[in-house]
């Protein structure tokens, strides 16, 4: 604390603050106010070493002051290493640059060191970004292959990075003549010395911008029936994937795609445009089937005749049903007679003989239902059929009989 002034360190825990006031000659001390906030360590990024870091070497060029270096021009030698090294005793009056991008392996403190023969400068970003790098060491004159004490500019102050986060690095040499040498270590939060640091947490220079993937998982085949549902995908980035619908029997919103009810096969693209700190993503493509479901549930009176007169005072019902029950869960059959429910019935296809009925006019009407008794809506799920009783030994008209269904 400064004056009203709080800086962190760059280290969770929790902090504690009391107000204070000592009163004058007129007001007495003030009761101390207490106050407390807790400071947590940043998300964990995304990035991924790829194994090496980036080499550039101008020939030809005397002298051991790094401004010698001409970094503007075109270098003859470009090249990848495994290691934050360059080959020592190489070549005499040249300038090497390595630059890539570090992935810290966990969120704490590092300390770097650069060893370096003639003149070196090691610079970090404070992110991905090389325009806000820094100079965090150095060597004034030359040291020997990892000499890493040989002056005190060569260790850093203690950085604080976060783990996944991508970071710019860049280290200069110079060589006039005689041996020469260049490379870099650090020393991780848990004490771990990696000198130099190795390719597992490197990854080359691209040009100002980093590399991502997209990773978008297989998606299921599906059934024409089935609900609209949601797309997943992310990108190494931590950037937002969008997705386009490319080909097929579906409709895309965002990410939410809804089949038309029609089988096919659908194909969905994935794409991350990039920004400042990212190139584009390449696009990642996944297809899925879309198969007919199985034939809904249907349902048929066959007896008595639609609009039949019969004698009596009994009616024998004649039913059956089609379909698949079992896969979209029909489970009952619900029976009404002239509006009013009579019974429930679990055998699709059946008779059921109606007895004591007065004279004249009737509807009888069956449903198909699930096991909550949820009757269904789709067409040909119900069914009903009219008919009319006279009393026994009546003559009944000739009629042309014909069944009906409908939902």
């Amino acid at each position: 604390v400064s004056g009203g002034v709080i800086s962190l360190t760059g280290e969770p825990g929790l902090v504690t603050l009391v107000a204070t006031q000592p009163g004058d000659g007129t007001f007495a001390p003030a009761a101390p106010v207490e106050r407390q906030f807790r400071v947590l360590l940043p998300p964990a990024g995304n990035c991924s070493a790829s194994g090496t870091i980036s080499r550039e070497v101008w020939t030809n060029v005397g002298g051991t002051s790094l401004s010698q270096i001409p970094l503007n021009a075109p270098p003859n030698l470009e090249d990848e290493l495994s290691l934050f090294e360059i080959p020592v005793n190489a070549l005499n009056n040249y300038g090497t640059r390595l630059r890539g991008y570090l992935c810290p392996p966990a969120t704490g403190f590092y300390t770097f060191w650069i060893s370096s023969d003639d003149n070196g400068a090691l610079y970090l970003s404070s992110n991905a970004d090389p325009a806000n790098k820094t100079l965090i060491a150095s060597v004034p004159t030359w040291t020997s292959s990892r000499q890493w004490n040989k002056f005190p500019e060569q260790q850093s102050a203690p950085v604080f990075l976060v783990a996944g986060q991508p970071y710019y690095i860049e280290a200069l040499q110079k060589e006039g003549s005689g041996g020469d040498n260049l490379a870099v270590g650090w020393q991780l939060p848990d004490g771990t010395l990696e000198r130099p640091i190795p390719g597992n947490r490197l990854s080359p220079w691209t040009g100002g911008k980093l590399e991502q993937t997209i990773s978008f998982a297989p998606i299921p085949d599906k059934l024409s029936t089935d609900p609209p549902f949601n797309l997943t995908a992310t990108a190494s980035s931590g950037l937002p994937v969008s997705f386009t619908l490319v080909s097929g029997p579906a409709t895309l919103s965002g990410n939410l795609l809804t089949l038309t009810g029609t089988p096919g096969t659908v194909t969905v693209r994935a794409s991350q445009p990039g920004d400042a700190t990212y190139h584009p993503a390449p696009d990642v493509e996944q297809s899925f089937t879309v198969s007919a479901a199985p034939p809904l549930p249907t349902l048929t009176i066959t007896a008595p005749a639609s609009g039949a007169v019969l004698s009596g005072t009994e009616v024998l019902i004649e039913y059956s049903t089609a379909g698949d029950w079992a896969f979209h869960g029909a489970d009952h059959l619900l029976f009404y007679l002239d509006g009013v429910f009579l019974f429930d019935e679990h055998n699709p296809s059946g008779s059921y003989l109606l007895t004591g009925l007065p004279t004249g006019p009737h509807t009888f009407t069956a449903q198909i239902a699930d096991a909550q008794h949820n009757p269904f809506g789709h067409a040909g799920a119900s069914a009903s059929v009219d008919f009319s009783l006279q009393p026994a030994g009546g003559n009944a008209p000739d009629l042309e009989l014909s069944l009906s269904a409908g939902s």
